[in-house]
């Protein structure tokens, strides 16, 4: 045998050696067993099951091995496990919903390693569904609304299986415009739910729609509702274009006329409120047995003036300023009775104007005709035509307008 004959069967014979080793080594690791228990089982729809793996090699349980599972129809939680000191690792398998029975497999699976071989086991299942799912109706109320701009209304949602309330079920929530809160929620016992929708900030009239969605249960079925909505311009409050007083300085016993001119009103009042203050000398007050009076408060209407589009018109009536002597107990007492008044107009209950004045200490002594005419539109435009019609003693008076329209005043005088 020549050198190269020789070199040619130690490459083969270690080429030989090394291809058997793994299998010697495959001869010498342990078989192993793996068990599902239950090996069958039944379950219904939607529902769980609980099932138990179990490892030995040669009738010994395998501790702190991993084992895989899997399963043809449904989900096993978890997925891979480690046996405990028994061998055993429990699962759990969640049929699908469906609304015919299935059949489904799970398997376990060991892969081995070093010391142990590889083993696989499964368990068949069958899923029934004993019940057609219920059917369902949900419905939302109110079913149309009006908003304004930037308002939030209460919507509330009822779910119901055949007239019969549907408790803690979820339900969703979308509004194509504006927001809803909560955007989900689960049902109370009487099967609702109530959310606030608040609609968007707009700048004409827009139409919304709110949508309530239940999804549905192995038991129930999905439904769902909606409600229709629109939204409108939120109504601007009224402007005072003008807020006058005739006279201009009130004084004691004096009444006074007030002029508005408001666009777009309707209900055109004014709240006034009165402060009448006392004070004395010498003598405290409190003293010659007197306190300071509550203020005074109160509402009168306005009156439309006639051919006189938007102005309205009222009156405040004579308030004292005035000083009071007299002489008790040899003192000479000064009493001063002051009178201060505000006003706030309101139009459509939105205050859009406020002004005020003081009485002051004075008379005014005019002399004048019981009744006095002009046209409405002249006194609009110059309110100081009828302030010769202030005195301190009411007498009747008139402001005609154009046509047959009138106007009944008040008008007061000095004797």
């Amino acid at each position: 045998m020549n050198k190269k004959s020789l070199i040619v069967i130690v490459v083969f014979s270690l080429t030989l050696a090394t291809l058997a080793l793994p299998n010697a080594e495959a001869q010498l690791r342990d078989p192993t067993s793996l068990s599902l228990s239950p090996s069958s089982f039944t379950v219904k729809s939607g529902e769980s099951i609980t099932l138990t793996a179990t490892l030995t090699s040669n009738g010994t349980p395998l501790d702190g091995k991993t084992l895989e599972f899997g399963t043809t129809n449904g989900s096993v939680s978890p997925t891979l496990g480690t046996t405990d000191s028994n061998g055993e690792v429990t699962i759990t398998y969640t049929a699908p919903a469906i609304s015919a029975s299935e059949s489904t497999t799970v398997t376990a699976t060991f892969a081995g390693n070093t010391d142990y071989k590889s083993s696989s086991a499964s368990a068949s299942g069958t899923i029934k569904v004993e019940n057609l799912r219920s059917p369902t109706s949900l419905n939302l109320s109110p079913t149309s609304f009006k908003a304004k701009s930037g308002e939030s209304i209460t919507l509330t949602a009822t779910l119901t299986s055949e007239g019969e309330p549907v408790e803690d079920k979820p339900i969703e929530f979308i509004a194509d415009k504006g927001n809803v809160n909560p955007k989900a929620e689960r049902t109370n016992s009487e099967g609702k739910v109530s959310i606030t929708y608040t609609s968007p900030e707009v700048d004409s009239k827009t139409l919304t729609t709110v949508r309530a969605q239940f999804a549905g249960t192995p038991k129930y079925r999905s439904s769902s509702g909606r409600a229709t909505g629109t939204i409108t311009e939120k109504t601007k409050p009224p402007e005072a274009e003008r807020l006058e007083r005739t006279p201009e300085n009130v004084y004691s016993y004096q009444p006074s006329i007030i002029f508005a001119k408001v666009k777009k009103g309707r209900r055109v009042n004014l709240s006034v409120k009165v402060d009448i203050n006392l004070s004395s000398t010498p003598i405290p007050i409190s003293d010659l047995g007197l306190s300071e009076p509550s203020p005074i408060n109160y509402e009168i209407p306005m009156v439309p003036i006639p051919n006189a589009r938007g102005w309205y018109v009222t009156g405040i009536p004579p308030l004292p300023t005035k000083t009071f002597e007299f002489t008790t107990l040899e003192e000479n007492v000064k009493v001063l009775v002051s009178s201060e008044v505000k006003y706030e107009l309101y139009a459509n209950g939105e205050k859009v104007g406020e002004e005020g004045y003081r009485v002051r200490k004075g008379s005014v002594k005019q002399e004048l005709p019981p009744l006095v005419y002009t046209a409405v539109s002249d006194v609009v435009k110059n309110p100081s035509l009828i302030e010769k019609t202030y005195g301190c003693a009411r007498r009747p008076g008139r402001a005609t307008g154009l046509g047959r329209a009138t106007l009944t005043l008040r008008r007061w005088q000095c004797p």
